[in-house]
This record gives C-alpha cells, sequence and structure tokens, in this order.
C-alpha cells in the first residue's frame, strides 16, 4: 500500500515528464509507418484478405514440417507462400495446412506440389481452394480507410459537444489515434500482415479508448465535489480494474484459442490496452492537467 501510494505522489507530482512517454511511442511508431511506406509503397503489411492472392487448404493425418514444406512451395513456384497449421478447437492437434500465396499462383499446379510433398492424392473432401481478386482485397482495404474516417468524425463531434472544449475533444481524439498508430507500428516491427480480423479488432481499441479517454475526462471536467487529485485516484483505480480484467480475458483468448484468426484480434487487442493505459494516463491525463492548472491561474 505504502508503495502505491508513493508510486502515485511520483506520478502526480513530475505528470510532466511521464507526458515524453506517449510522444516518443507515436515518433517512433509513426516513423516505424513511414519508413514501411517509404520502403514499399504501403503503410501497413497486408494478408490475402486485403490485397488478394491464392489459399489452398488440406488435411491429412502426415506430419508435416511446416517450415520445411513452406520452402519447398517457394522453391518450385518461385513466389513468397505462407502456410499454417489447422488444429483441433478441443485437442489441438494438427488436422491440416492452410496455404496462402501470390494471386498469380497456379491453383493446380499447387495442388499437384501438395499432392507430391504428403504423396497422397487430395480430393473434395479433404482439399479446397480459391483465389481473391487484388481489386476486391482493395476494395475492402478502402471501406475500411473509409469506416475509420466516419467513426472518427462521429467520434469527435459527440465529445466535442459533450464537453464544448477544445483541448479535451482533441486531447481525446489524440490519444486514440496514438493508440492505432503504436499498434499498427509494432506490427510491422513484429512482421505481422494487417488482415480483415485485425482492422475489426482495431475498431474495438477504437471503442474502448474513446470509452476510457471519455471516463476520466468526465471526473477531470465536470466532477467539481473532491480536489482533483481524489478525482484522477477514483478514475485510475477504476480503469486499473478494467485494464486487469479486459488483460486476463485476452491472454486467455490468445494462449487457449486454435484459430489464428482469434489469435491475431486477441494479439492485437492485447496491444491497444497496453499503449491505451500509457496514453491515457501519461497523455491524455498530463495535457488535460496542464489546461485546468493554467486556467485557474
Amino acid at each position: 500500500m505504502k508503495l502505491a501510494v508513493k508510486l502515485w505522489d511520483t506520478y502526480y507530482k513530475h505528470y510532466k515528464r511521464f507526458l515524453l512517454l506517449p510522444m516518443i511511442l507515436l515518433t517512433v511508431f509513426s516513423s516505424v509507418l513511414i519508413y514501411n511506406w517509404a520502403l514499399t509503397g504501403e503503410l501497413l503489411r497486408k494478408d490475402f484478405s486485403l490485397k488478394g492472392g491464392v489459399t489452398a487448404t488440406f488435411y491429412t493425418e502426415k506430419q508435416v514440417d511446416m517450415y520445411e514444406f513452406e520452402r519447398y512451395l517457394e522453391a518450385e513456384t518461385g513466389y513468397d507462400v505462407g502456410v499454417r497449421d489447422i488444429r483441433d478447437v478441443i485437442t489441438n492437434e494438427v488436422k491440416g495446412f492452410s496455404i496462402v500465396g501470390d494471386v498469380n499462383l497456379d491453383i493446380e499446379n499447387l495442388k499437384t506440389l501438395i499432392e507430391n510433398w504428403i504423396e497422397e492424392p487430395l480430393g473434395e473432401d479433404n482439399y479446397s481452394s480459391g483465389k481473391q481478386s487484388s481489386t476486391l482485397g482493395e476494395k475492402f482495404f478502402s471501406d475500411a480507410i473509409v469506416i475509420f474516417l466516419i467513426a472518427f468524425v462521429l467520434m469527435s463531434i459527440i465529445v466535442f459537444f459533450s464537453f464544448k472544449n477544445l483541448v479535451s475533444a482533441s486531447t481525446i481524439i489524440l490519444s486514440t489515434l496514438t493508440d492505432i498508430v503504436c499498434v499498427l507500428g509494432l506490427m510491422n516491427l513484429l512482421g505481422m500482415d494487417v488482415s480483415i480480423a485485425t482492422l475489426g479488432g482495431i475498431l474495438m481499441i477504437v471503442g474502448y479508448s474513446t470509452d476510457s479517454d471519455i471516463y476520466m475526462s468526465t471526473y477531470m471536467w465536470k466532477r467539481k465535489e473532491n480536489e482533483l487529485t481524489d478525482r484522477m485516484k477514483h478514475v485510475f483505480r477504476t480503469q486499473s480494474m478494467m485494464f486487469i480484467t479486459a488483460f486476463v480475458a485476452f491472454t486467455v483468448m490468445f494462449w487457449f484459442s486454435s484459430v489464428d484468426m482469434i489469435k491475431h484480434i486477441a494479439f492485437v487487442l492485447l496491444l491497444g490496452l497496453i499503449f491505451d493505459f500509457i496514453n491515457t494516463w501519461f497523455g491524455t491525463s498530463a495535457l488535460q492537467r496542464i489546461y485546468l492548472e493554467r486556467k485557474k491561474k
């Protein structure tokens, strides 16, 4: 308890110094995105669902070394190929494999290469394949961008009319934007591709981040019954419980799910939780407190 009080006192006294942390995070991860854009012409690494390509799924009881199999397919086709295992939801046993490759891959040739590797024929009962055009993938991505823009515009309008102050509204929007930039930047560094599933997770982060910032801002701007430090302590305790509860839930979701899509969403949400906690308490609260204390003078 004494340690918690001491940490809070240090934070409350030196809050302006802690403001450097979200600024550094925003600078670093926005630089990562800009570097990726300069290098590849795109801000984000997109997967099959957003850039188009060929997919093939097959089920087999044979043992398959994914990494050797992946190198074999890349050598034979001349294109980048990704291989992932498919596991049973209950037993976590490997049941088959999913392959994602360039849109120019020959599907029939891919099937032949798989049969040669596993040394058994594939039929309708244990094999499926498909192709998605790059045009359709780009349409998904452009629609997602439009949805994000609409979400930010509506969020900005609601926050501004709720607090009727440009500073509170802009800090909340900046915090949410910083969360997204940090998540996408770290995904780039980790080599994770952005998919339709992860875009859904990022939209959830927008909602969570905005909610946590509004909750904190309400106590800082609209509540007057106690001193500012007491109001902030109350919000910190509540949001700490929210953070721990959500973190445990998403961690369980990540570790115990055998579905890649669910794992990716859970991982994105975990990153979002961490960055939101940092940006809310070292960024938004600090900027709003600076404004409120100057306003009193």
